[in-house]
């Protein structure tokens, strides 16, 4: 399945965030949404990693894709350290 990579984060132009956020056009996540994704600095555009994340606090779940992203990047986001680490092995 071929989607179309929007992103749409960061929104403004004086916050740095490490990685781009975005979604897959014409996908639907849990939340409603599109299916999330974090771009990073490779060119590939395959999938390197894929987080499910649960909420607590909130007492919802979602996921990530990451593209393009090496190790480090990957692991840059706090929630997806231990998912990351074991899709690697």
């Amino acid at each position: 399945m071929k989607s179309r990579i929007v992103l749409d984060r960061p929104r403004y132009p004086k916050i740095v965030y490490p990685l781009d956020h975005g979604y897959f056009e014409g996908t639907k996540a849990a939340d409603g949404g599109g299916v999330d994704i974090r771009r990073c600095s490779q060119p590939e555009e395959h999938i390197v990693a894929d987080v499910s994340t649960i909420d607590l606090r909130q007492q919802g779940r979602g996921g990530q894709a990451f593209i393009g992203c090496t190790v480090e990047e990957s692991i840059s986001s706090p929630a997806s350290t231990t998912a990351v680490r074991s899709k690697e092995r």
